[in-house]
């Protein structure tokens, strides 16, 4: 009767086997579940991540545009008004140093100078030693461009205006190289009016005056 409980006991010893096997399995089966339950935190926190970065990202957007825009506009603006006082500085007393020789083109011409005023108004000319040479009004033709260019930009009805007595101005300088040329006395008188009264409504049109070649 022994041998037969202890025949009988073996199938139980390898139940209890079995199932005290089993236990791990059972654990790690709870494991899982547990770590599938404690994801959803995780994923909830990484959406909030998600949306605190596209909400960051658009205020970095708006403060950009409100104050980094804005301050490159001012600072663009304090160097266009820096350029206009540099090119008033800078032009404007070369423009102005041309008012003697004007005022000497009338007796020159009366003189018969022929060669002081080709030494003024002509674009090219042969000098005493037969040497090419450019007139002093032309030397400064760059002055009145960049002048015009610099201090009036942003205006562009003064802006065109300066521009068509500066042409006048070397128009009728022209007119004057060709006439002395010719030793024309009336055709040089004429345009020497034409071309003094465009550099005095230059002169008022950008606002320059005779005492400013000092202080500038």
């Amino acid at each position: 009767m022994c041998d037969a409980f202890q025949f009988s006991a073996v199938p139980l010893q390898n139940s209890a086997l079995k199932f005290h096997t089993s236990l791990p399995c059972l654990s790690r089966l709870r494991i899982c579940k547990s770590q599938r339950l404690n994801v959803l935190p995780i994923v909830a926190s990484v959406s909030i991540s998600r949306r605190s970065i596209i909400r960051l990202a658009l205020l970095t957007g708006v403060f950009w545009k409100f104050t980094i825009l804005n301050d490159s506009a001012i600072a663009d603006g304090a160097v266009s008004f820096a350029t206009k006082i540099t090119s008033r500085r800078r032009y404007g007393p070369r423009i102005l140093s041309l008012e003697n020789d004007i005022n000497c083109l009338d007796s020159y011409i009366h003189n018969h100078e022929w060669s002081k005023v080709e030494e003024l108004v002509s674009e090219h000319y042969l000098n005493a030693q037969n040497k090419p040479r450019t007139g002093k009004f032309w030397l400064e033709r760059n002055a009145f461009q960049l002048f015009s260019s610099g201090v009036f930009r942003d205006n562009k009805d003064i802006l065109q205006k300066l521009e068509n007595e500066t042409q006048q101005f070397f128009a009728a300088a022209t007119r004057l190289s060709k006439a002395a040329s010719n030793y024309d006395v009336e055709e040089s008188e004429k345009a020497y009016t034409d071309l003094k009264n465009s550099y005095y409504e230059y002169l008022h049109s950008a606002q320059l005056k005779t005492e400013d070649s000092v202080s500038l």
